[in-house]
């Protein structure tokens, strides 16, 4: 959503103009995607348009404020450093409860400590 926030905006990215986003969201029991292979491909996508997104932010865009409407159409504005902040830490704790859910299911969602899978070597075998 914040992403389709940037996307409807004043400001200008292009790594938003052909991206398919999500607006709004209708309820909290809306369904995405309800295939997994259909929704990892989606969220590759949305990754890719992130990270295209993130390299168009300078510092004359991050000063920037962004004007847009809250999920009950009250009207907002907040310089798009916090924003950004915002969407990164959100995100962050989105993903935290998704591994919590599986680990309470019994799966292992794999490393999730980014500093060790970035710096540690492959293990041997």
């Amino acid at each position: 959503m914040w992403l389709g926030r940037f996307q409807r905006s004043e400001l200008a990215f292009p790594s938003l103009d052909k991206a398919e986003l999500i607006h709004q969201v209708e309820s909290m029991d809306q369904c995405v995607e309800p295939r997994f292979d259909a929704l990892h491909e989606a969220r590759q996508a949305t990754d890719a348009t992130i990270e295209a997104f993130v390299r168009e932010l300078d510092t004359e865009r991050l000063a920037a404020d962004l004007t847009y409407h809250n999920s009950k159409g009250l009207p907002f504005q907040a310089p798009v450093w916090l924003v950004v902040g915002h969407l990164f830490n959100h995100q962050t704790h989105h993903r935290g409860q998704v591994t919590a859910l599986l680990h309470q299911l019994g799966h292992d969602p794999g490393t999730t400590d980014f500093m060790i899978t970035s710096i540690m070597p492959e293990p041997e075998g």
